[in-house]
This record gives structure tokens, sequence and C-alpha cells, in this order.
């Protein structure tokens, strides 16, 4: 299958690693899937991602790079000590050919990488670039992914309600305010196209410090107050200030200069608080040579 000239990708179909926004053909069965067995459908079910009887792992990295085949090795290891079975990538630096598909996968062991283009800045360098790694056994349960922007993508797993999980990558607290506003403003577009009865989770670099009852910081950065009135605003929680957890487990990124920041989260809507069960940061991303932590 040329997946280059359709835009249509059955489930059965995927292993040809090019996608161009793509939305496979769906039925009106939903998907249940048992982690311990391979994937399996029970059009009785209506069972998701969150409607099974284990529990779900979704992370957020700032991978810094994932150009060379040794980062995206050492990607999916780290992605299967921690068993997350989807992780929100960001700053991959991967930059598409000019005519290849809008989104491009890669197999990388476990785990397959969606990744939509990387830019060049003004330097001509490969910079930026959002995207996601997806379980290969909930590979039958994804029904669409979609890049929205450059620093925007959106992926929509099958089941009843529908879980919509954003990748997303913020300009810099430093960035001219009109970049990062126009970043909200994108963000909370994408946002007004899903039903308020579907699980949503964002996973993303914000480049924001923001406060909260467990957060690292006590005082917000200008893109925290961005992103805490964008929060209020669409009813969300930033999962990893609402655990109380020791301070090692709350940073996400550290600063050339050694200083420790909060600034890597995974949102959800309010509606779904019961249905999270634990957030942290984990210090284990130096080894694809990043300085970020994985949460």
């Amino acid at each position: 299958m040329d997946s280059e000239n359709s835009s249509t990708v059955k489930a059965r179909d995927f292993m040809p690693l090019h996608w161009s926004s793509v939305s496979p053909n769906t039925t009106d069965d939903e998907t249940g899937l048992n982690l311990n067995r391979r994937p399996f459908f029970d059009p009785s079910s209506n069972k998701g991602i969150f409607r099974l009887k284990r529990s779900n792992r979704i992370g957020t990295l700032n991978c810094r790079s994932l150009n060379s085949a040794f980062a995206r090795a050492e990607l999916n290891l780290l992605i299967n000590k921690f068993i997350l079975h989807i992780v929100c990538i960001q700053e991959h630096r991967l930059l598409h050919k000019e005519n290849d598909p809008e989104i491009i996968s890669h197999d990388i062991g476990k785990n397959i990488l969606f990744t939509a283009s990387a830019y060049k800045n003004e330097i001509n360098a490969s910079v930026g670039g959002v995207g996601l790694t997806v379980q290969k056994q909930l590979l039958p349960i994804l029904t669409s992914i979609k890049k929205v922007n450059d620093r925007i993508l959106i992926a929509t797993f099958r089941g009843n309600p529908k879980t919509v999980i954003i990748s997303c990558y913020s300009p810099h607290n430093h960035a001219p305010i009109d970049e990062v506003e126009a970043f909200y403003e994108q963000l909370s577009n994408v946002i007004s196209t899903i039903p308020p009865h579907n699980n949503l989770i964002i996973g993303g670099d914000f480049n924001a410090r923001i406060t909260g009852k467990f957060s690292y910081h006590q005082l917000a950065n200008r893109n925290g107050e961005l992103m805490e009135e964008f929060l209020q605003q669409h009813h969300l929680l930033a999962g990893n200030t609402l655990f109380q957890k020791p301070e090692r487990k709350l940073w996400t990124w550290r600063h050339p200069a050694g200083h420790l920041a909060q600034i890597d989260f995974i949102l959800y809507r309010k509606r779904w608080r019961n249905s999270f069960c634990d957030c942290q940061a984990h210090t284990s991303s130096a080894t694809i040579g990043s300085d970020h932590n994985i949460v």
C-alpha cells in the first residue's frame, strides 16, 4: 500500500511506515484491548484505553534530538523501562523531506514513533518537531493522527468515550509574547473541536513555571501566567502539580547553569480527575542526550 497516495490507512495495513494526516477507516464497533495478550476486537464491550482492568501509562518528553538511530533506540528502552503506552514527544528535530507525507512513522522496537516535521531556524539548523510514540498493541484503536501546525499534533483513540492525545511544544519564555499567545490560541481552537465528554490528555513542554498545590515553583513566569489562564479557561488540571512528591520527582528540566525547573506537564480535564492515579517526573532521560526528565 502506498500511503503517500492515500489519507486512509486501516490498522491491518499499518506496517508501511508512512502516514499522511492519517484518518483510518472505522466502523461503529468499539475496540477492547487486553495488554497481556494480542489486541482483540469486542464490539459489545465499548471499551477504549481508559475502560480497561489494568492501568495505562502516558508520558511526555522533550528529547532534544532523535536524529540518530542510537537516540531512537534509547528512547524505546526508556519507554519500555517505565511501561509507557503513549508518549508525547517534543523537539525530535527530525526534518522530513520535501515530498514526504505530513506524518511519518518510525518502527523503534516495541513502539512506533510518529513525527510531524521539524523546521529550519534562522541559521538553517533543524529545530523543534512534535511527535507521539504508541505501543504497537494500541495501534488497532488508533483511529487518526494529524499535524495541526509545527507545535501541535493530535491523535484520537477509539473508545466509549474516545480518548484524544495532544502533543505540543510552546515557544520559550523569552520568545515574543505574540508567539506564545498565538500558540495558546491555536491550542484552544483544537480543544474547542473535542467534545466535552471525550477524554482529553495534553502532554508537552510548555516552557512555563506555574503555581499549584504541589508545584515545584512558588512564582509563575510569564509563560506560566498564560498557561494558568489557559487551564482555567478549559477546566484542565496539570497532573504533575497534584500529587505530593519529593522535589526530585517534580522538576523536569535542568538549565545549563545548573538550576532546575518544572516546565513539562501532562494536562487533563477536571471531570476525569478520578481516573488519574499518579503523575511524576523521572530522572532517566540523560541516556538519549536530553536535559529534560520524562513525566
